[in-house]
């Protein structure tokens, strides 16, 4: 069996998706390599600290986040692009900064919901177009074998 060299699905890119007929947000895919670190090294994390209590012990850390804040941190920092139609509190544009998009989610479950979603379903997307890409038939070939091939049987 040869080596077949796969496409890699680019999960770096983003895609603007609407959260009203206001605003909309830059989202890129759950399975981009920054979230993908990130997730696995706060999984870690929480499992240094519940290593530090008995089983039932119910027990906090101090500084130590909820799972809620992690996620929070991570789709801001890795996920979230940019937006367009934010506002503040007082009803005013609010730059996009990975600050202001930590404090929205942190303050929104709705919108937290909606950027987590989003990101999935762009997975889900560039998924499904790897695999139609990748279901495409290769062209015919001569049916003569490669250099590698015959490089190989005569040093065999």
């Amino acid at each position: 069996m040869a080596f077949k060299v796969k496409k890699i699905v680019k999960h770096t890119d983003a895609k603007w998706f609407e959260f009203d007929a206001e605003s909309k947000v830059l989202i890129a895919s759950i399975d981009n390599p920054d979230y993908q670190i990130s997730f696995a090294r706060s999984r870690r994390e929480f499992q240094r600290h519940d290593a530090q209590f008995e089983m039932g012990q119910a027990g906090v850390i101090e500084g130590e986040k909820t799972e809620y804040e992690s996620q929070c941190y991570m789709l801001a920092n890795h996920v979230m692009r940019d937006w367009q139609g934010v506002q503040d509190a007082d009803g005013n544009p609010l730059p996009f900064t990975s600050e202001n998009a930590e404090a929205l989610l942190l303050g929104d479950a709705e919108a937290f919901l909606f950027v987590l979603n989003s990101a999935r379903e762009y997975a889900a997307e560039l998924r499904v177009e790897l695999g139609e890409t990748v279901g495409k038939p290769l062209p015919a070939s001569s049916g003569k074998k490669s250099s590698a091939a015959k490089a190989r049987k005569s040093a065999g």
